[in-house]
Parts: structure tokens; C-alpha cells; sequence
């Protein structure tokens, strides 16, 4: 895991901001700020504003899991750094978590391998 909540925060805004295939300067514009602000966000020098992080998710089309965990980091980003390690270290289980239940329940995913098989047995042997 990285340093500071506000690097973990500053990465996954990054990620996101370039995945949608956005610069920082246009995303900034988009939501109001300044792009130096950005920037600094962006490299974990500055902390997300929380009454503007509903916006900035928004903006980014963020729904459901990733919706969550961006608004939880933003959130983390303002706690003392002692507390920090410990929240970022929940997030990420929670990630692992999901991402681990989304791999059970997709079609090609264990959960269905596994019915797949119970299933298949019950029609051999009847």
C-alpha cells in the first residue's frame, strides 16, 4: 500500500480521471477548481474537499462500490495520519472482499463451477 491516505487517494483520483481519457486540467474545469489544486490532490500534497467529493464522484460517473470506497478515502484523507494506516487497511480489505464475491458470482466464476458440478451430478446418478 502507499504512504498517506491523501497519496492513496491523490493515485485513485489519477486513475480515474485517466481511465475516463481526461486530463487533469479539463477535469478540474469540469468540476470548478483550479488545475494547481488538482494537481496537488492528485499528488497527495493536498486533501480532497469533502463538501465538494459528491461532485467530483459525479463527475466521474461513480456509482455502487467505486462510488463508496472514493467517498471513504476522501473521508480518511482527513483523519489524523496515526489513524490513517489502520482505515486504509479496512478499505482495502473491503475491496479484496468485494472484488473476491464479484469473481464468485460470475458466470465463469467458482460459485458456478461449483453448482455446475452439483448439478451435473445429480443428473449422471439419477
Amino acid at each position: 500500500m502507499l504512504g498517506s491516505a491523501m497519496e492513496v487517494f491523490g493515485t485513485v483520483l489519477r486513475q480515474l480521471i485517466d481511465a475516463r481519457g481526461l486530463t487533469l486540467s479539463h477535469w478540474a474545469r469540469s468540476v470548478g477548481i483550479a488545475q494547481g489544486f488538482a494537481s496537488n490532490v492528485v499528488s497527495g500534497r493536498r486533501t480532497p474537499p469533502l463538501d465538494a467529493i459528491d461532485a467530483w464522484a459525479d463527475s466521474l460517473h461513480l456509482a455502487g462500490d467505486e462510488r463508496s470506497t472514493f467517498l471513504d478515502l476522501a473521508a480518511v484523507a482527513h483523519l489524523p495520519k496515526q489513524s490513517q494506516a489502520r482505515f486504509l487497511t479496512v478499505i482495502e480489505e473491503q475491496v479484496r472482499m468485494k472484488t473476491e464475491m464479484a469473481a464468485w458470482r460470475h458466470p465463469s466464476g467458482r460459485l458456478h463451477q461449483a453448482y455446475d458440478l452439483r448439478t451435473k451430478g445429480r443428473s449422471q446418478s439419477t
